[in-house]
């Protein structure tokens, strides 16, 4: 079973700009879990507004990415949704830039026993960056994978690895 043959649904760009906003990508994730799923049960679990956990429902659900299953349970219409761009987005940036705030704000928050959090700093030839964004692509496949193996899920995690230089003007790299 390759993962990187498994079917993916891409949200086009503009769809990622109406739902962009954080709480989006989570309430997706959430239908998985044995809970209600009413704005009410949203807003308590994410720490958002029960409209903007409303709003969030009906916005997924015009957009087809979720469907009714009763009242208070929800199901993704696709199994693995994709955000990504090739240009710069805005939309794509303020998305990463507020999960990373949520990473920060879990080192002081949760215990190591709620997340893991490594690093490392390593030098590396920009000729390989290629392979790097291939492992790494890998690493993600292997979770997703977990994640769908994974029996009563309780809580919605995300996953998010950083590579990125922190050297500049060395040489040329275009």
């Amino acid at each position: 079973l390759n993962p990187k043959m498994r079917e993916q649904f891409a949200v086009r760009i503009d769809q990622f700009n109406v739902i962009a906003e954080w709480y989006h990508a989570a309430i997706l994730e959430m239908t998985y879990l044995d809970i209600p799923l009413t704005p009410e049960i949203i807003s308590e679990h994410l720490t958002i507004t029960v409209t903007q956990a409303k709003e969030a429902l009906d916005l997924l659900s015009r957009l087809e990415l979720i469907e009714t299953v009763s009242p208070d349970r929800f199901a993704k219409t696709k199994n693995q949704i994709t955000f990504e761009s090739e240009i710069s987005n805005q939309a794509l940036r303020r998305y990463h830039h507020d999960m990373l705030a949520k990473a920060q704000t879990s080192l002081q928050t949760q215990t190591n026993k709620q997340k893991f959090v490594g690093s490392e700093t390593i030098p590396l030839n920009i000729e390989d960056l290629q392979e790097a964004k291939d492992i790494l692509e890998a690493c993600f496949q292997q979770i997703l994978q977990l994640s769908e193996r994974s029996k009563n899920r309780t809580h919605v995690y995300h996953l998010g690895i950083q590579l990125f230089q922190l050297t500049k003007g060395l040489r040329d790299d275009k």
